[in-house]
């Protein structure tokens, strides 16, 4: 392994990279100061946001819009809300959605949700937003068929209402969705005219020094705080269904998005930042490649450079969970099912559930079959070693969505927004090799001590160098052709599969052939250890719409056949459908000390004065989870946590699907 030999190196080095890939942005060393050969950052008393204030340490995550312009209130459910037919159906679309449907967004939810938007977080309330993608309609029934200029319609109107609410004060990076592009799920590499007419639409969103990266693949970074902290666009309709690829080498849209990130993040690090990574498709087996190396492409830079990345935010399945990373089964994702199957014997009870787990399947809606979701999940959770190599992991957020398929719902963060003398300290740890990158080699070394021994038969390897094609080993004259079976959860084998076939040809782009790099991971990073930039914890926010329009049937008896009010009293006030919190990530005690929520939003007793922790209208508790932060330690905890408490468990599972009560 080539150790590096100091920061300003590294920085030359990697400068010379990215500026021939054209992926630098601002020169490497740019606000950081050289001492004693390393370069780290000026420590400043105060730390500003991209607009010049005092950071607040708040961002927002919204995702899944789904505008339905052909939404009809009054219509059945069955008909996708587009008809009164059937007439039998006694669901029936309300002015807002209907909760834990296939119906989209009628427009009336979208702007109450930008009302709510204005009302609470505008006028620097914010830091920055991040805003994962699927601004349009899906292709539904007793609707006319998408076409591009309403997809791109809808996105426009989409960044209408941000730019009313936010206007310029704040960063908004925005990801493209599988449902942002025509036909859906399909992306062709970049130059296209798609990605032209999201670069107009964008254009206020994407630094001007990013405009010809996004026009080669519609991703790019942006620094939301300078010099701190930046978020990663990704578009990762490249690692997704039709586009498959991902292998080292490949000129496919999908391994170029890979090698330009790879090359972001030595940037971001060289320069002793930190970085979110944002994508509207989450990271798992069912949703990128296996067999093109998207996945285990992924998980690899998630995971080796932990001590960069704060986390990964994602949406696209509706679904409110979070998973991990690991590096243990990126190494059994990776092997060919020969090798899958010689070293599956250390976990059999695991891996037999694994190949017959069946694949999280999307509806026209994206409304996952979670049936599976859940069993994979809870199970991963139990699986958890006791006390597991946080170095080994990296955390995935999967945000749920404003479009009603359960409730509608969005995402406020906080993080750390205090920088100390012990900031400047873990810079410079940073700067040099982070003491996990020995551990890392050490454990490694003899992984592959079989190597030598296979040298030889490497030579006589079961494929013809000419048609690539695999020779039949059990002589029944047909060749052998098995393909990986695509799911979403975790396989885990005990050990590394061997390298004998990194000389076929069809298997030189994957992984498990490529040389060793190391990986940057540190227990005092932030996505570890609680300091300036870690994420402290999120409240999720949500409208309960089946309690909304119970209540409003409600008043509307108490008021009929009662004579109406003056003009301007209270009777003849609309009432509109209001976010509230569903659920928090805090402990009672940092809501009381640090106030992470707007007190006006609290129900029940006031914390601030010492009272028990409130019951919410859905009759669960506020923080249910007491996370003390949200790092990957805590994460785990909480997921080891989950598996062993029952009644944590049912709660998890509640929220899964916002409180609507479905299970898929």
């Amino acid at each position: 392994m080539v150790r590096r030999a100091g920061a300003a190196a590294a920085a030359a080095a990697l400068a010379t990279l990215c500026a021939s890939s054209s992926a630098l942005q601002i020169p490497l060393n740019a606000g950081l100061e050289e001492q004693h050969g390393h370069l780290v950052a000026p420590l400043a008393g105060e730390v500003l946001s991209a607009t010049g204030r005092k950071l607040v340490g708040r961002f927002l995550h919204i995702s899944d819009f789904h505008p339905d312009k052909y939404y009809l209130v009054g219509a059945s459910e069955k008909s996708k809300c587009h008809s009164k037919h059937p007439k039998k159906d006694k669901s029936r679309a309300g002015e807002y959605g209907i909760g834990a449907s296939d119906c989209d967004a009628p427009p009336a939810l979208i702007n109450v949700t930008f009302d709510w938007l204005r009302e609470e977080w505008a006028d620097g309330k914010l830091d920055f937003i991040v805003w994962t993608g699927d601004n349009a309609r899906h292709d539904l029934a007793y609707a006319p068929p998408r076409t591009l200029d309403e997809i791109l319609e809808a996105n426009q109107w989409i960044v209408s209402k941000m730019k009313e609410v936010f206007g310029d004060s704040i960063p908004i990076v925005p990801s493209i969705g599988n449902n942002d592009i025509f036909p859906h799920n399909i992306m062709y590499p970049g130059p296209s005219a798609i990605i032209k007419e999201f670069q107009k639409i964008w254009r206020d969103y994407i630094p001007e020094d990013q405009f010809h990266t996004f026009e080669r693949g519609a991703y790019f970074t942006r620094e939301v705080i300078p010099n701190e902290l930046a978020v990663i666009s990704l578009n990762t309709l490249y690692w997704y269904d039709s586009n498959k690829g991902c292998d080292f080498g490949s000129s496919e849209p999908g391994a170029v998005e890979f090698d330009w990130l790879e090359a972001q993040l030595e940037q971001f690090r060289a320069r002793g930042m930190q970085v979110w990574l944002s994508g509207h498709v989450p990271p798992t087996p069912g949703n990128y490649y296996q067999e093109t190396s998207c996945y285990q492409r992924f998980g690899d830079l998630a995971v080796r450079y932990q001590d960069t990345i704060l986390g990964t935010l994602t949406s696209h399945m509706n679904v409110d969970h979070f998973f991990w990373m690991d590096r243990t089964e990126l190494v059994s994702m990776d092997a060919t099912p020969a090798e899958f199957s010689a070293v599956a014997a250390s976990s059999p009870a695991r891996i037999s559930r694994m190949r017959a787990a069946p694949r999280w399947e999307l509806t026209c809606a994206d409304r996952v079959h979670t049936e599976s979701l859940m069993t994979d999940l809870m199970q991963d959770f139990a699986d958890l070693p006791e006390d597991p190599k946080l170095r080994h992991y990296s955390i995935i957020n999967v945000s749920p969505s404003v479009i009603p398929t359960y409730f509608p719902s969005t995402r406020l963060y906080t993080y750390n927004a205090t920088r100390t003398n012990e900031t400047k300290r873990q810079w410079e740890m940073r700067a040099e090799e982070g003491e996990d990158d020995k551990a890392e080699e050490d454990e490694g070394e003899g992984e592959d001590e079989d190597e030598d021994e296979d040298e030889d038969e490497d030579e006589d390897e079961d494929e013809d160098e000419e048609t690539g094609r695999e020779v039949d080993e059990d002589g029944d004259g047909q060749e052998e052709v098995q393909e990986p079976k695509r799911n979403h959860g975790h396989q885990r084998p005990g050990k590394r599969p061997s390298k004998r076939s990194c000389r076929k040809r069809k298997n030189r782009g994957k992984l498990r052939c490529q040389k060793k790099k190391p990986a940057h991971t540190s227990p005092d990073s932030p996505s570890r250890k609680n300091t300036f930039l870690t994420p402290l914890g999120y409240t999720q926010y949500y409208i309960d719409l089946d309690r909304y329009y119970a209540e409003e049937a409600q008043r509307h008896r108490h008021n009929k056949g009662k004579r109406k009010g003056k003009k301007g009293d209270r009777g003849d006030k609309k009432h509109v459908p209001q976010f509230e919190i569903e659920y928090v990530t805090y402990t009672i005690d940092a809501i009381r000390k640090d106030e992470p929520i707007p007190h006006h939003h609290l129900p029940g007793l006031a914390l601030k004065d010492g009272g028990n922790e409130p019951v919410l209208p859905h009759r669960r508790p506020l923080a249910p989870y007491k996370m003390p932060d949200l790092t990957i330690g805590s994460y785990l905890g909480l997921a080891k946590s989950i598996a062993k408490n029952r009644r944590l468990r049912e709660l998890f599972l509640e929220y899964m699907f916002t409180s609507t009560g479905e299970t898929n």
